[in-house]
């Protein structure tokens, strides 16, 4: 009898996901910077794929009806006063909206976009700045290949690779043959 195959729905939320694991290698699992990026991503042993933000200063414009966050202009839409807590939309064209809770969850709306992102904020005092770490997508690993679902984009399929040191991991995109280089933060 064949072992039954499990289907994950795309695009599932983590804190959902009880009892699924993707049995990732311990080596793949950790903080990684994608070279040439201003951003880190983090993948957990579950198969958690997150992008983190690094903070970034913020100030808060006419008394907190405004945000600029490191030359992000936003409108606030609810809440009031000078805190991060409460909806903020762009002030341009794009209408993206920022919806931070006071428990230091956000959800960020695109309205191009299908589907939500949500994560967690962090706040550093002096000068004040912002960082983010979102969810962006589910790994899973068989031997060699990867297969990548993000919450924006259609599944890829990669192979991958870890130097013998543990310090460099390569994805090679299977159907472009693009190759992108990460290196171990920690």
């Amino acid at each position: 009898m064949e072992p039954k195959r499990v289907v994950r729905p795309r695009h599932l939320d983590p804190r959902l996901r009880v009892g699924i694991t993707s049995l990732l290698p311990a080596e793949m699992v950790g903080i990684w910077d994608p070279v040439g990026t201003s951003f880190n991503i983090e993948i957990t042993a579950d198969g958690n794929q997150t992008t983190i933000q690094p903070p970034v200063p913020y100030n808060f414009m006419g008394g907190g009806t405004g945000l600029d966050w490191d030359g992000w202009r936003f409108i606030r839409k609810l809440g009031d006063g000078e805190t991060l807590v409460g909806v903020w939309e762009t002030d341009d064209v794009y209408m993206e909206e920022y919806h931070f809770r006071p428990d230091g969850t956000f959800t960020y709306h695109d309205p191009f976009a299908p589907t939500d992102l949500f994560g967690t904020y962090q706040v550093e005092a002096g000068p004040e700045k912002l960082g983010t770490k979102e969810f962006r997508g589910v790994i899973t690993v068989t031997g060699n290949e990867l297969d990548h679902d993000p919450v924006f984009y259609p599944s890829d399929h990669y192979e991958w690779e870890i130097t013998a040191d543990g310090l460099t991991m390569t994805w090679t995109n299977t159907s472009t043959s693009v190759t992108t280089v990460f290196t171990k933060v920690t």
